[in-house]
């Protein structure tokens, strides 16, 4: 019974993901190219799908996207490795927000 409270609890979280990246919340779209890379919240992993979300979360100026779309290239995260992009789209972000997502992204290598 907890396990199926659990999971609709997830399927609304991204239900609410999905609707706010179709109004235009870039921070949602991000937050979405996570779940699609991760499988957080029960979502099925889709490593291109999650590329073309933090691509546009980054065209539209989230730097946790452009972030997140810069390892996507450094790492080949459902796309080829490019690391030239990789490097010049992580120069774009300053170093306070890289540094967040950093901490965001891996809290545990951030907590020494």
């Amino acid at each position: 019974m907890e396990r199926d409270a659990e999971l609709d609890r997830q399927k609304r979280k991204v239900s609410y993901l999905i609707h706010r990246h179709k109004n235009g919340d870039r921070s949602a779209t991000n937050d979405l190219g996570y779940c699609h890379e991760t499988g957080n919240y029960s979502t099925k992993i889709n490593l291109p799908l999650a590329f073309a979300l933090y691509k546009v979360a980054a065209r539209e100026g989230n730097p946790f996207g452009k972030c997140n779309l810069a390892y996507c290239y450094q790492e080949g995260i459902g796309t080829d490795p490019n690391l030239e992009e990789a490097q010049r789209l992580f120069g774009e972000v300053d170093p306070d927000t890289r540094a967040k997502w950093e901490k965001a992204r891996w809290p545990s290598k951030s907590s020494t």
